[in-house]
């Protein structure tokens, strides 16, 4: 089993990433979490955010890879939202779930091409009725490198 860990500060977007690694043969997963300090036009969207983030992939048959992902963020807006009667300040809690399946295929001159399907699930549980929502998106696609 190969593990890694790293801290990854990225102060041009004024955000830190921790991230762990564990790699088998044929199965891998990374975790990290992040704190990230956004600021922007106007003060509703001004936030701080902690998150934790979760990823596995593992072969199955018929040569395609499985992939699922789980993200927890709080999402805490420093100012007064000016979208409620009352201005409180908004809270978000995010929950993200993600599974993918992906494939490679053979076209002619593409150095790699893959079809994947994908399923999403957002669960965003904020203080203020606006933002409170669930998302559901599903995805296929065509990936090719040339």
């Amino acid at each position: 089993m190969d593990i890694t860990s790293a801290h990854y500060p990225q102060p041009a977007d004024d955000t830190a990433d921790r991230l762990i690694t564990f790699d088998e043969e044929d199965f891998s997963s990374v975790t990290s979490s992040n704190d990230t300090k956004n600021n922007s036009d106007g003060t509703d969207f001004d936030y701080d955010s902690h998150g934790l983030f979760l990823g596995l992939s593992h072969p199955l048959p018929f040569d395609i890879t499985g992939e699922a992902t789980y993200t927890r963020l709080f999402d805490r807006y420093r100012n007064r939202n000016t979208f409620t009667i009352l201005r409180k300040r908004r809270d978000d809690d995010i929950d993200r779930v993600s599974v993918r399946l992906t494939r490679p295929i053979d076209i002619p001159r593409v150095h790699k091409a893959r079809v994947y399907v994908g399923y999403e699930f957002v669960n965003n549980d904020s203080n203020v009725v606006v933002y409170d929502y669930d998302q559901h998106t599903y995805t296929a696609g065509l990936i090719l490198e040339f």
